[in-house]
């Protein structure tokens, strides 16, 4: 038997190994690429719905506040509504057509009543403005995140891209 042929197989049976190893590392990088691929897709789906997603929850935030203002504004009301009762009654029985101090204190209730409703509303609208500023913010740390993801993606598909075929996965190309 000659000399080289023991080498010769043992450089045969390294390339037919390195071919193998290289053709399954293409595939890998295939299959890698097409995941991320779709992984990006969905990347980029999801960024489109953000806007949508932020209005939906601006517009519940919405609803939320004017249910609450009717809300306080029905409470208003009827508060009112039970101090002009008040009033007639106290004007009936003090045999008065129109008591002059009955009509401060019913004004001065009313201007009460008033106030708090207006304090009751802009907190009502201090807390529907800090829900639209969490919005805004959650809708802001979620496109950043998504980029970031989609750059860690696209990185990913671009060192795979360098062994997607058999050729480069040997180092030759």
């Amino acid at each position: 038997m000659p000399a080289w042929l023991i080498p010769a197989i043992a450089t045969g049976l390294t390339a037919v190994g390195m071919y193998g190893s290289a053709k399954n590392t293409a595939k890998a990088s295939k299959a890698q690429i097409a995941a991320d691929k779709q992984s990006l897709a969905d990347i980029l789906a999801g960024k489109r719905e953000l806007d949508f997603t932020a209005s939906a929850k601006e517009e519940a935030a919405g609803v939320d506040y004017m249910k609450q203002l009717d809300i306080t504004g029905s409470q208003s009301s009827t508060l009112k509504d039970r101090l002009f009762l008040t009033k007639d009654e106290a004007e009936a029985k003090s045999g008065l057509a129109y008591s002059g101090s009955i009509q401060e204190t019913n004004a001065r209730a009313i201007e009460q009543l008033n106030q708090d409703f207006n304090l009751k509303r802009e907190g009502l609208m201090d807390n529907f403005e800090k829900t639209k500023a969490g919005i805004e913010e959650w809708k802001s740390s979620e496109h950043a995140r998504l980029t970031a993801e989609q750059r860690k993606i696209e990185a990913r598909i671009g060192v795979a891209r360098t062994t997607d075929s058999t050729l480069e996965a040997l180092g030759w190309k």
